[in-house]
């Protein structure tokens, strides 16, 4: 297996600004993001991105995080509701983004983030913000 930035934050070899960990499941801020609170959730085992090859019970546990999650980030950012979008593109490795929607902002975020990663300090209040 070639080397997967998503299996290194798993392992804690690469840091994160996580969300959510569980058995199955781990949930973090995307660093790119596009819209305040975007985040991804990912089987903590090695996953395809082909999304009809991931095994439906994994499919399943990490679906079940996005939903509790994206409940939370709604609630904790005031945002009015918010989209996913199942991806396995840049990362070979399954995994589920969160897009919170602001009122008015809704129908124009872009799923493709901008080409240099958000500020340390910004990614660090909105995970202080969704966790508190």
């Amino acid at each position: 297996m070639e080397k997967c930035i998503f299996c290194e934050i798993v392992r804690g070899l690469v840091p994160s600004y996580k969300l959510y960990e569980d058995f199955h499941s781990m949930a973090f801020l995307d660093i790119f993001p596009t819209t305040k609170g975007q985040c991804l959730v990912i089987p903590k085992v090695h996953t395809s991105s082909s999304f009809s090859e991931a095994p439906l019970d994994i499919l399943q546990e990490t679906l079940a995080v996005t939903h509790t999650l994206a409940k939370q980030i709604e609630e904790k950012l005031d945002a009015e509701r918010s989209f996913i979008l199942i991806q396995g593109l840049g990362v070979a490795h399954l995994h589920i983004k969160i897009f919170p929607a602001f009122k008015g902002g809704a129908e124009t975020i872009d799923t493709i983030g901008p080409n240099k990663p958000e500020d340390q300090t910004i990614l660090t209040a909105v995970q202080k913000e969704i966790l508190t």
